[in-house]
């Protein structure tokens, strides 16, 4: 698996990284414009006006070879930075092969289920975004409102939602986000055939509700203002601030299709958000260029998402050149004004390649497409503008997933990091930001032995690389749907949304390969960026954690949500001793390579365990319970649950046995069930082998003679890296103690050469006799017992016992023979047994021999 694993014990360049700056360019050859131009009024449609699932229509793959350009060759004067690869960050997750406490992990996932299904359109795009109560998830071509809890409440065909002002569209590349600035959603989608015409399709919610009333508008896509330009709007970017929606679209020409130039524009709120829905004047930018080479159009140009009051809009885009060494940052001022200023700057960031299509489990025929270099979505917040798209990795075989942050007053970069594996491709990554600077990123994987999947990643400010990666959603089969083109159209992009209601709340959603062959599926998922093991939040793993955790473990309190996936250390959405070893295991600090060293031991730790009722203590009467366990190596805590009757069972405060010496034992009596846990605290396992492990206490009570039983129910056994495994179990059966003497008829009777047995009760030292007396049992806990056989003469025979027995049942047998060993003559015979001033006598018939 690599050719860097060693990377993860040393670093793996983590590029926290700022590289050398270019000088700041600025030109106004950077763009046209500005130029305005105004819409037609809008229509109001509702939500309660279509069906509550939308109608199937004719499959379509998206044929048109857009959404992709060949970008040019390095040209002289090309400036270099920091050189491929050098930014390089492994997925631990996928380098260990296993969920292994790392000091870090991604953020917790807290709720995840079920998007759209796969539409009549190759391919999805999906997208998202969150509201108060809502959630709203697009693909082509349809877009759906739910709940929080996964319930789709309404799904909308986008072509006949904009009928009412664009008859004939055939609306695709869905976009949406909900402006927390003003309450309300917005949706943007495009149509056109690139032969004739072009549309931009808008649509803004009356409120914070989807459901209900909409304003819908057809704006034209091929324009700049209001100048006729034969192109067409493909693959657009929405973005929004205080002040305006921006919507960026690459041209394409109506004649050749090949791409022309970046279109930005304006669409003010004041008139955007009127309920009244009337015309929108826009203002336009176009043909964008690279401010280093001003010859050269961008392509793909990204505005933000802006939280915050910055005064500016922030637009990105990734390198025009093969070897892309900078970013362009764009700053847009006055948006709403008549004449806005549009301006540009390269940054330099660490170079990268284009990615290569991917490959997947069972191979693909045609390999996947990855959409190449260009940004996918952008985000603003406190002073950063944050960016994700892929990149090859160093020898040009796989794709990453890259990230980079800047700081838009220098601009300088801040962070880039291009993740992944040596054996998979990442690819179509989103990223958020949200309020207090954690990063989320969701991407879809595949690697030779995966199919295409959903996994994401984040990162925490004191976190020094990106934690190891999560699954969403895992790929069910192959997927090959290729186009006119011979592209095995995957996606163009994945949604991601920060929840307006909990500022460290982030939603996914994304597309995955679904079962049967060659058809995708859409899933959501919402994660808290937290660090990990920090249960209480103070910015610090201690024992203070351990015992929260344990606390919710015995289920003497329940964790809120961001409690539970800052304890989930391992993560497998449920709270065990597995979670109890991992941050213990933070705690202690090791590292990659320690838990490396640790993976082999890991995997043999298995076990067997029972209860055994152990013999009663002779001086107290003590009845003891003991768990036995068949340990293998490596078993560094455990995690019982053991059922018991209360009616008739009470159980003490079990103990550990010197087997476990340094080991913490902590438990919780339910009634009727006792919940146990071991664990060590200072990285240490239990001895392998077999033996006893706990002692419990147990008091019998009531007076049902049915012996009654405790049932190891549940015996889970964690390694060092936190991974648990279930032991096989077993019960146990308690012998009911007696409540008086009682001496049993004898069997068999008539007594044949095999002699005879008569069993003895004997009760605890507190229970007196039936007879009332009391005082019978020693103080030693014993009590003396004589037992005669006499003959019909009253001689006596044979003394068959007189010794000291502990409370509890004793068996005694006689097998026929006289003091001297000989056998008795057939008749009848007394036998009695004295216990203190207890005396019960039998009648015993000895039979013909």
């Amino acid at each position: 698996m690599g050719k860097r694993a060693n990377a993860v014990a040393v670093g793996i360049v983590l590029s926290w990284l700022t590289v050398i700056a270019l000088p700041a360019e600025t030109t106004a050859q950077t763009s046209q414009g500005p130029a305005q131009g105004t819409s037609a009024a809008g229509m109001v449609t509702s939500t309660g006006s279509f069906p509550a699932m939308a109608p199937s229509a004719p499959f379509d793959i998206w044929r048109a070879p857009k959404h992709h350009i060949d970008l040019r060759a390095d040209p002289i004067g090309l400036m270099r930075s920091a050189p491929v690869g050098s930014n390089e960050q492994d997925d631990l997750s996928r380098l260990l092969m296993l969920r292994a406490p790392t000091g870090a992990r991604a953020p917790g996932l807290v709720t995840d289920f079920s998007g759209i299904n796969q539409t009549s359109f190759i391919p999805p795009d999906p997208i998202v975004a969150a509201g108060p109560n809502h959630l709203m998830g697009l693909v082509n071509t349809v877009f759906a409102i739910f709940d929080k809890t996964g319930t789709n409440l309404q799904q909308v065909n986008a072509r006949s939602w904009y009928s009412n002002v664009s008859p004939t569209n055939n609306a695709f590349d869905p976009k949406v986000f909900y402006d927390h600035f003003a309450d309300r959603w917005v949706m943007v989608w495009i149509a056109g055939d690139f032969v004739s015409f072009s549309e931009i399709l808008v649509s803004v919610s009356d409120d914070s509700d989807p459901n209900g009333n909409w304003c819908n508008w057809v704006m034209p896509g091929n324009t700049n203002g209001t100048t006729p330009d034969s192109t067409g709007i493909d693959y657009q970017g929405v973005g929004f601030d205080q002040d305006a929606v921006y919507i960026s679209g690459n041209q394409f020409s109506w004649t050749n299709g090949i791409f022309r130039y970046v279109k930005l524009r304006i669409l003010p709120k004041s008139t955007l958000y009127d309920p009244a829905c009337p015309a929108v004047t826009w203002t336009d930018f176009w043909d964008l260029r690279d401010p280093s080479f001003t010859t050269v159009s961008v392509f793909t140009v990204r505005p933000a998402h802006t939280f915050g009051t910055p005064g500016v809009e922030y637009l990105i885009n990734d390198s025009p050149f093969v070897t892309g060494t900078t970013m362009t940052l764009w700053s847009l001022t006055n948006p709403t004004s008549p004449t806005p200023t549009l301006t540009a700057t390269n940054v330099a960031t660490t170079s990268r390649l284009v990615p290569p299509d991917a490959d997947q489990l069972g191979g693909s025929t045609t390999a996947i497409d990855v959409g190449g270099p260009r940004v996918r979505n952008a985000v603003y917040r406190d002073g950063s503008i944050w960016t994700a798209h892929s990149v090859a990795d160093a020898t040009g075989q796989f794709a990453r997933a890259r990230y980079v942050r800047i700081d838009v007053t220098g601009p300088t970069v801040l962070e880039d990091v291009s993740f992944g594996s040596d054996d998979c491709w990442l690819y179509y990554p989103a990223i958020m930001a949200d309020s207090a600077s954690n990063m989320v990123i969701v991407y879809n994987q595949s690697c030779t032995d995966e199919y295409i999947g959903i996994r994401y990643t984040g990162r925490t400010p004191t976190d020094v690389a990106l934690q190891p990666s999560a699954e969403l959603k895992a790929g069910e089969a192959n997927y090959v749907r290729t186009a006119s083109d011979g592209r095995n159209r995957w996606g163009d992009y994945n949604g991601i949304a920060l929840d307006p209601t909990a500022g460290n709340r982030i939603w996914m959603f994304a597309e995955y390969a679904k079962d049967p062959s060659s058809t995708w599926g859409t899933w959501f998922g919402q994660v808290i960026p937290t660090t990990l093991g920090d249960i209480n939040d103070d910015g610090v793993i201690n024992v203070a954690d351990v015992v929260l955790l344990v606390d919710f473990i015995l289920e003497i309190s329940t964790p809120t949500a961001l409690e539970f996936v800052s304890a989930d250390c391992t993560p497998d959405t449920s709270l065990d001793i597995g979670d109890v070893v991992c941050i213990v295991n933070l705690i202690l600090g090791p590292g990659p390579a320690q838990l490396l060293a640790a993976a082999p031991a890991a995997t043999s730790v298995r076990g067997v365990a029972r209860l055994d009722e152990a013999p009663v203590d002779p001086i107290t009467g003590q009845r003891t319970v003991m768990l036995e366990a068949d340990l293998g190596t490596g078993t560094a805590g455990i995690q019982a649950r053991i059922e018991y009757d209360p009616g008739r069972v009470r159980v003490g405060t079990p103990e550990l046995t010197d087997r476990a010496n340094g080991f913490r034992l902590q438990s919780r009596d339910l009634g009727g069930e006792l919940i146990v846990l071991v664990y060590g605290e200072a990285g240490d396992v239990l001895a392998a082998g077999e033996g006893p492990l706990m002692r419990l206490p147990v008091f019998m009570q009531g007076s049902d003679d049915e012996d009654p039983g405790l049932e190891l129910t549940q015996m889970r056994l964690a390694d060092l890296l936190g991974i648990v495994r279930s032991a096989n179990v077993g019960t146990a059966t308690l012998t009911t103690m007696p409540n008086r003497f009682r001496l049993s008829e004898p069997y068999p009777n008539p007594i044949g050469l095999s002699g005879t047995q008569l069993d003895l009760e004997i009760p605890q030292p507190t229970t007196p006799s039936l007879s009332g007396e009391s005082g019978i049992v020693g103080s030693s806990g014993t009590v003396h017992v004589v037992v005669e056989v006499f003959n019909v003469r009253g001689q006596k025979i044979r003394t068959v016992m007189a010794e000291d027995l502990a409370p509890g049942r004793h068996a005694i047998r006689w097998d026929g023979r006289s003091d001297r060993g000989t056998l008795v003559g057939a008749g009848l015979y007394v036998m009695r047994m004295r216990a203190g001033t207890v005396v019960e006598t039998r009648k015993l018939i000895v039979s013909n021999r």
